[in-house]
């Protein structure tokens, strides 16, 4: 039996009290005449965090405060579920999409995971942080089922629910990551001690080649980098997507293990553009990919800069230019009273065509103008961005 009440002026929100949850009014209650849509998607979401609960915090729960992912990562990546049971997987994707991007753009800079934090907790503002413990907590976990794939997450997330040496009593992350391993049939250990105990994210900037052979044949090499401070290199299954001159594509995945780490594909006809993580699976990232087409049947006439794809977009769109010789390239970001917003380029580019992706997660919907300039040449693109 599962009651749900609404108590005027609660100030925790809600509680997944087992048997009684408890809202605050306007999170539980609403009039179907004039409340608004809003509104109520932000109940709905609230009761599904809840209803969580009673599986990821009730039936199982964590062992102690640094174990808090295992209760409110849990319960928010829960909610991308309901939208996605009730809105199909873009309406799940463009949840977590959301939370992630929340993340980003406010990272307060610790890790989910503290270890320390069993014998000195931190405070409450620390402790149940919306970007570190609710919005990047959900993420990892779609990260995890986009590694694990889909049956295999969902039977791992079964298993450890019902396993007896947690049901009814508490977990710890570890033992999670211990029943994930098993499901899976694979050590996942380098999985949580990345993106669970290491601060931050990612920050790519590959890099590919396209060289023609004889015959008919090129050769795609792709060069993976990532430029975070820090030493710490996140490994990920990686996608990518090859388009080609007769307007077909294939998406390729390879395990990225290592910084500057190269990947060579053979094709037997003419691929145009590579599009990196294509499904954006991995949600917690910054990132881009550039080409650097130096073959001669590849160097373009003129310079030219193209309008950015998607537009409109949200959160991240590709720019994509061209040169005709080895040229300082400027490519800039201004909003609309023609503030310089961002800095994606400023360096010295040979003759090619090349790529850059543009994360606008921080900035607030409206037109924008990227700027492309270099020593004899300068243009404008209008772009919009809509959230």
């Amino acid at each position: 039996k599962m009651d749900m009440i609404a108590i005027p002026d609660f100030g925790a929100g809600a509680m997944e009290n087992w048997g009684l949850v408890t809202y605050r009014e306007v999170l539980l209650l609403f009039d179907p005449k004039t409340t608004s849509a809003a509104s109520k998607k932000r109940i709905a979401y609230v009761i599904g965090h809840e209803l969580a609960h009673q599986w990821f915090g009730n039936l199982v729960t964590m062992e102690w405060w640094n174990e808090l992912w295992l209760n409110e990562g849990f319960a928010t990546y829960c909610e991308a579920l309901w939208a996605g049971n009730s809105g199909g997987y873009a309406a799940y994707k463009s949840n977590i999409d959301g939370v992630a991007a929340a993340y980003i753009g406010n990272n307060p800079g610790w890790a989910i995971y503290t270890p320390g934090w069993a014998t000195t907790t931190p405070n409450v503002d620390s402790l149940f942080d919306t970007y570190i413990t609710y919005d990047k907590g959900a993420s990892v976990l779609h990260q995890l089922r986009y590694v694990m794939g889909d049956t295999l997450f969902f039977a791992g997330l079964k298993s450890y629910a019902n396993d007896v040496r947690y049901k009814y009593k508490s977990a710890t992350i570890i033992n999670f990551k211990d029943v994930m391993s098993q499901t899976a049939g694979t050590d996942l250990t380098w999985f949580f001690n990345e993106w669970l105990n290491q601060a931050n994210h990612p920050a790519y900037t590959n890099l590919y080649t396209v060289t023609t052979l004889p015959g008919n044949k090129w050769n795609v090499n792709i060069t993976m980098k990532q430029i975070q401070s820090g030493a710490y290199y996140y490994q990920m299954p990686v996608e990518f997507k090859v388009v080609f001159g007769d307007a077909t594509d294939t998406t390729i995945k390879f395990f990225n293990s290592t910084n500057n780490q190269v990947f060579t594909l053979s094709f037997n006809k003419l691929p145009t553009s590579v599009v990196f993580d294509p499904n954006n699976n991995i949600v917690l990232k910054i990132g881009s990919i550039a080409s650097d087409i130096c073959d001669n049947a590849f160097v373009p006439e003129k310079y030219s800069l193209e309008q950015n794809y998607p537009n409109p977009f949200n959160p991240s769109t590709k720019i994509s230019f061209s040169v005709p010789r080895e040229s300082q390239v400027k490519v800039q970001i201004f909003n609309e009273i023609g503030q310089l917003v961002k800095e994606l380029t400023n360096s010295v580019y040979k003759a090619g065509s090349y790529s850059l992706e543009w994360d606008a997660s921080t900035q607030p919907s409206g037109v924008y103008f990227c700027r492309m300039s270099s020593d004899a040449f300068m243009t404008s693109k209008k772009l919009m961005l809509l959230k």
